[in-house]
């Protein structure tokens, strides 16, 4: 048996930074408690710097490009989990950092940060390690003997036209039902007004929405005119989230479509590259300003107002790397809190019953509460808004610091080996395979700011289950095929 020497020697430094982070919440626990909080606060800010850029350049070590699916999820896990950290350990303090005083009203010290910078360091670490783990350079070659990925794409076409003639049209009308409440009450009164009133058939119907439109773009090999009615599409649909107040949904999908639209343009040069950082940063203010306007009714908005929420002297990126990192106040309030505040056992055991449908509680005599409306405003008795969760939050709920870290290496083997993409060609890749990474990482790209039902439900339906449809469908192609193939012989 041949060993894998490259794996095991990217692996030793994964490992041996995720064995160096146990000792150092060792030694922050016991061995320098007669230092200042702030002392460690800057400590822990240096080691979330360093946690950042080992884990970004193993990966990339391991044969994987910079711009792949893993690295697109991990740049947004790490910037959720510890942004501020790693601002802080650049000498960067941005507005409204999290810092001693109320957060959710809720009073923090200076130990409550550290606490949550050495649980998100070790955390980010032990979810990279399960990570890389299971990454390995797979051959994605298929012999295409008798067509079959021409079979496909044709499987492809045709499932994503179905689908897409039902979701496209009920998300589009969704969306812009959104916008109007948005307009008269404001973005918050989208979630927290009792204003929507969406099924869950809707709401599954909504999954297969962002995948049916890549079915479309996978099955016609990206050609011109799927891109023209597929962009159209979501153009639409971008204008329309923008205009609610959206900021997450849409952006997360931008990003899917922008890698995969570089897997399928071989003459994308630095000069394209460019005209896209460029849009992606007036993207990044458009967000901004978003952030600033959006609980305000539309109607009252005028150019003007939008004009003064624009700020030129501020860097857009730090804002957003500074918002993000505020989620970090999740794992705060729960190691200060404790992970017993919870009482509805295991969410993870939770999201896999309920994947396909809530209701199985309900026929097993239970209860289905939703972990991240319960906290904010069960929990926290928070009014007209919500904290959200994180990823590095649920495992803490469901595990406490120790056990959380198991959690950890178990998600990150599940996310790594789903999003897992070093092959250089696109046209030696089964389209199966490129639709289950694309709509994997649509589905989990937000994953760093939620809890786990949602999103293995999205994953459940929008990526296997349009996945089995596609497979069944080419399979009966196949055996049409070979008919054909026996009358005529």
């Amino acid at each position: 048996m041949k060993v894998n020497k490259k794996k095991y020697q990217l692996l030793i430094p994964v490992l041996f930074s995720w064995i160096a982070l146990i000792i150092f919440n060792i030694i922050t626990e016991t061995l320098i408690k007669g230092s200042t909080d702030q002392t460690k606060i800057n400590f822990w800010s240096i080691l979330s710097v360093l946690t950042a850029i080992i884990a970004v350049i193993t990966w990339v070590k391991k044969g994987n490009k910079f711009f792949c699916p893993y690295i697109i999820f991990l740049c947004f896990f790490i910037a959720f989990s510890m942004g501020q950290s790693i601002l802080w350990g650049l000498c960067i303090h941005p507005e409204n950092e999290i810092g001693p005083g109320v957060i959710y009203n809720v009073l923090v010290t200076q130990e409550d940060i550290v606490n949550a910078q050495r649980y998100s360091c070790l955390g980010v670490m032990s979810f990279h390690l399960g990570a890389i783990l299971v990454e390995r350079k797979r051959n994605y070659l298929i012999i295409n003997q008798g067509g079959e990925f021409e079979r496909i794409r044709n499987a492809m076409k045709l499932v994503g036209t179905v689908v897409g003639c039902v979701s496209i049209p009920l998300t589009l009308y969704n969306t812009i039902s959104y916008y109007k409440i948005a307009r008269q009450y404001g973005y918050r009164a989208i979630y927290y007004g009792g204003y929507v009133n969406s099924s869950p058939l809707f709401q599954i119907v909504e999954f297969f929405f962002f995948p049916s439109l890549l079915c479309l773009l996978i099955g016609y090999q990206y050609n011109k005119i799927s891109r023209i009615i597929v962009y159209l599409i979501f153009g639409l649909y971008m204008a329309v989230g923008i205009l609610s107040g959206d900021r997450g949904s849409w952006i997360y999908k931008v990003i899917v479509l922008f890698w995969l639209h570089i897997q399928y343009t071989p003459k994308f040069n630095r000069k394209n590259f460019l005209k896209f950082i460029i849009a992606g940063v007036i993207l990044i203010y458009i967000v901004g300003v978003i952030k600033n306007v959006r609980n305000t009714e539309l109607d009252n908005i005028s150019v003007s107002f939008i004009l003064e929420n624009i700020s030129l002297d501020k860097s857009p990126i730090i804002a957003a790397i500074a918002e993000m990192g505020g989620s970090m106040a999740i794992c705060l309030l729960l190691i200060k809190f404790g992970n017993g505040i919870w009482p509805y056992g295991n969410t993870y055991l939770t999201a896999i019953l309920g994947a396909v449908s809530s209701r199985i509680f309900t026929t097993i005599g239970g209860e289905y509460v939703n972990l991240d409306t319960w906290f904010s405003k069960e929990y926290l008795n928070l009014g007209t808004y919500g904290a959200g969760f994180s990823l590095l939050g649920e495992a803490y709920l469901n595990g406490g610091f120790i056990k959380s870290q198991i959690y950890l290496i178990l998600l990150g083997s599940f996310v790594g080996y789903l999003l897992s993409w070093n092959n250089k060609r696109i046209k030696d890749i089964s389209p199966l395979k490129i639709f289950m990474v694309s709509s994997s990482l649509n589905t989990f790209i937000g994953y760093s700011r939620g809890a786990m039902f949602m999103y293995i439900k999205q994953w459940l339906w929008g990526s296997l289950i349009m996945a089995f449809l596609i497979f069944c469908v080419s399979r009966f192609f196949r055996n049409k095929e070979e008919k054909i193939w026996k009358i005529k012989s």
